[in-house]
């Protein structure tokens, strides 16, 4: 719980078309463990996540997305302020 974030609804730009280009973007792989889609589809029948890596559901802005599998992007979850600075620190090597 972030102060009654988590119970906001998604902007509409959040949307299955976004989703892919993110998923393309990360080459349909999760950017922690590796994980395919593929792989994930086959085993739990679902594609890989898109994460927003500030937690803010409203910052839906590509660089602040990321692919995770639903391990990953369940495990984040337990230390927030910690995996927005990797993805952060990681995104900024990148560039």
């Amino acid at each position: 719980w972030n102060g009654g974030v988590s119970r906001r609804g998604y902007p509409h730009v959040f949307n299955s078309n976004l989703k892919t280009q993110i998923r393309q973007r990360d080459g349909y792989t999760c950017v922690l463990c590796g994980r395919t889609q593929a792989e994930e589809k086959e085993e739990l029948g679902r594609s890989l996540c898109v994460n927003h890596i500030d937690f803010d559901k409203l910052n839906c802005d590509p660089s602040n997305l990321n692919t995770l599998c639903l391990r990953c992007n369940c495990r984040i979850n337990a230390d927030r302020p910690k995996w927005t600075r990797y993805f952060q620190e990681r995104h900024a090597n990148a560039a």
